[in-house]
């Protein structure tokens, strides 16, 4: 049990997603600002690249390695993760239309999200069991949520704040983010 929980926490923190591997950094600066937002578009994220790397490793298991066709598994999560992405927007649709229609284009930029790609392809890299991937997988969700609702909350926080003139919008936002990312570095070898 405490290995799973070593497993969370460094891929939450120690591998983040986004602050150390890099990946996914698009939706962190598009729900800067607005933090039930980032709150939903997270969760959204969150639960595609669960289910993502779930459905990934069995495919990559049970398909793709048996066949010997590894060379397309870059193809083939991509067409899993758009397939989740698509089954997300169909269900939010009929349940809940509000939300559908205020994350619209976010919605489709999900299904291009290198985190959850990346994630899939890590996970993919570690040769763990469904279990580990399961584990590594709601870690770096939990890495990748907690990055983008400390951003947008950083984020509310220096729009209120005087910055100045030539620091403000995108230049402030990609500043904090290296600060940032220069935090979540120091993580780097506890484990």
């Amino acid at each position: 049990m405490s290995e799973f929980i070593i497993v969370i926490i460094s891929s939450a923190l120690f591998n983040n997603v986004v602050l150390v591997q890099f990946l996914g950094a698009a939706p962190i600066l598009a729900a800067a600002g607005r933090f039930n937002h980032a709150l939903s578009l997270s969760i959204l994220i969150s639960l595609v690249l669960i289910s993502s790397a779930i459905f990934n490793h069995l495919v990559d298991m049970w398909i793709l390695q048996p066949a010997g066709l590894i060379s397309i598994r870059l193809l083939i999560f991509a067409v899993v993760i758009a397939l989740h992405v698509m089954l997300l927007g169909v269900l939010l649709r009929w349940r809940r239309p509000l939300l559908h229609r205020q994350l619209g284009l976010h919605l489709t930029l999900i299904a291009a999200n290198t985190a959850v790609l990346g994630s899939s392809l890590l996970i993919i890299a570690r040769n763990g069991t469904l279990v580990d991937t399961i584990i590594f997988a709601l870690g770096s969700a939990a890495g990748f949520s907690l990055v983008m609702l400390l951003f947008s909350a950083m984020h509310e926080r220096l729009n209120s704040a005087a910055v100045p003139v030539p620091f403000r919008g995108a230049a402030i936002s990609l500043i904090s983010a290296g600060l940032m990312a220069l935090g979540f570095m120091g993580f780097v070898g506890l484990v």
